[in-house]
């Protein structure tokens, strides 16, 4: 293949078949949370303890819970019967999501045992383990994600008289095995979601117990999708050549003649589909059943990323 820099005046370009050029660099990811594997202990979380009437609540970190180290526990001893509080820790932000095409909660979360009645209480609002995530919709009210735990029946699942901005998700889980929790995209399921103000971890009910780590809190954003050229069928021409077009450009006329033996990538018979690569300059082909036929590299890359 002639191959030249990407910032010269001259492109690489394909000519055979249906083409995928596929970016090495489509999406772009960060985490809006402050040491949420609990490393550094509870350092940017802010503890907040309502006691109740009785027991020992605790909101803190321990060395290891198999097969996680430092782990965020949250746990109430002692509180006997019709004795509800919570433990809980937050972090509170000023995340805008506007610009940002998905939105996602993950964690690693483990709920071990809850002694309210009827699973998760009378009213269905007391869970070992919860994730609340607090947010503005574009007209700038405050809203919730509230992620419950449970591991019961009863009223698990089913709170009531909870304010209309609230979004309840139940998770149902295994008593006390590590489940690992993805929300999905929070901007498709609120459309409106402007930006995250708080995130808080919660434990309450009368005596219970909850661990997590890794929380996480991934902002992406997605490049243009992948570029879809047609110009011609998978018989003719048979090679990728380079171009001498202007750049951007697929120069459907610059072909590799058939006596040349050199520079060109010879494309499978039953090849209806070409990918490449632009970070490695790799290329995949696939037949009409999407079955792998070959795969080759581009004569001339000679480095990273290949254009």
């Amino acid at each position: 293949m002639r191959h030249r820099n990407w910032h010269g005046s001259t492109l690489a370009f394909l000519l055979i078949g249906f083409v995928w050029l596929v970016s090495p660099a489509s999406t772009q990811a960060q985490s809006a949370i402050q040491n949420g594997d609990f490393s550094q202990g509870l350092p940017g979380w802010i503890p907040d303890i309502f006691p109740g009437c009785a027991g020992t609540r605790t909101a803190t970190v321990i060395p290891f819970d198999n097969p996680f180290s430092q782990v965020l526990e949250l746990m109430t001893i002692n509180a006997g019967s019709f004795c509800g509080g919570s433990s809980a820790v937050y972090q509170d932000l000023n995340v805008p999501v506007a610009s940002f095409n998905t939105v996602v909660l993950s964690a690693n979360v483990r709920a071990i045992s809850a002694s309210v009645v009827n699973g998760c209480g009378v009213n269905g609002t007391e869970y070992p383990f919860s994730i609340l995530v607090s947010y503005l919709d574009a007209a700038a009210t405050p809203r919730e994600f509230w992620f419950g735990f449970h591991f019961s029946g009863g009223t698990c699942g089913s709170p009531v008289g909870l304010p209309s901005t609230t979004t309840f998700v139940s998770v149902p889980v295994p008593q006390g095995q590590w489940f690992s929790f993805n929300s999905g995209d929070l901007k498709a399921t609120a459309p409106t979601l402007s930006s995250i103000t708080r995130i808080r971890l919660l434990g309450n009910g009368w005596d219970y117990e909850g661990h997590a780590d890794n929380l996480s809190l991934s902002l992406s954003v997605v490049g243009p999708p992948s570029v879809v050229s047609s110009l011609c069928g998978p018989n003719a021409p048979s090679r990728i050549s380079g171009s001498t077009g202007a750049q951007g450009v697929l120069d459907a006329a610059n072909t590799i003649p058939p006596t040349q033996t050199e520079g060109g990538l010879i494309w499978p018979g039953t090849a209806v589909l070409a990918t490449l690569f632009l970070d490695t300059g790799q290329v995949v082909f696939t037949d009409a059943a999407n079955a792998l036929v070959g795969t080759a590299v581009l004569p001339g890359v000679s480095g990273y990323p290949a254009f």
